[in-house]
């Protein structure tokens, strides 16, 4: 049985915990916040990493993505792309153009309560963070 692909996010995390020196065990049994702090990642990452490792089928994915991490990371290996080439900017570019007609306009997309912006576009709070990500790289570059 083949495990489904594990969100982007969650790849994203693996990459990072596969550089901590604690690994998994950080991430399973430090704070939730300490661990969001340390790796640069949102809470809600964290608590899905850890409803994964609360699975027997998500915690087989999580040690299978963080081992071969590992192996990356000691060889300087580049993380392959977690679903494809675009990993979900286009969901997260349509989310962003569709604040732009929104009445509150992408400054709500940018600073408005994750899980209302979710709840308002009918996303997933993930998307929000990964649109928010797009906004700061533009606002960076400008």
């Amino acid at each position: 049985m083949v495990a489904p692909p594990l969100p982007a996010e969650l790849t994203d995390l693996i990459e990072r915990i596969a550089r901590h020196p604690h690994g998994l065990g950080f991430l399973h049994k430090a704070y939730l916040e300490s661990v969001a702090v340390t790796l640069g990642v949102h809470p809600f990452v964290v608590d899905a990493a850890r409803a994964y490792l609360e699975t027997p089928a998500g915690r087989a994915a999580l040690i299978e993505a963080a081992r071969a991490a590992g192996e990356r990371a000691k060889t300087g290996a580049a993380a392959p792309p977690p679903h494809g080439p675009d990993s979900g900017q286009a969901e997260a570019a349509l989310l962003i153009e569709r604040a732009a007609g929104h009445p509150r306009g992408r400054r709500y997309l940018a600073e408005g309560a994750p899980e209302e912006i979710a709840e308002a576009f009918g996303v997933h709070p993930y998307l929000v963070f990964r649109a928010r990500g797009i906004l700061d790289r533009h606002e960076i570059a400008s």
